[in-house]
């Protein structure tokens, strides 16, 4: 799939999702016991949607440099 030059179109499966869902957000901020339950639910949400899904994206950068 292509999401364009500054985009790209991925489709990870429930498991593989859930294993980053914690490395970004507010997700890592949760308790333990808080945030398998948090998982468990969009776990419930990715397999009701068929066990995987479309998540586009598009990646930036900045770049700066000092001026003396």
């Amino acid at each position: 799939m292509d999401g364009g030059a500054l985009g790209r179109a991925v489709g990870p499966v429930r498991d593989e999702w859930l294993d980053v869902v914690p490395t970004f957000g507010p997700h890592g901020q949760i308790p333990p016991d808080g945030r398998e339950e948090v998982l468990a639910g969009i776990g419930a949400a990715v397999d009701e949607a068929g066990g995987a899904f479309t998540m586009r994206y598009a990646t930036m950068a900045t770049v700066a440099s000092r001026v003396s």
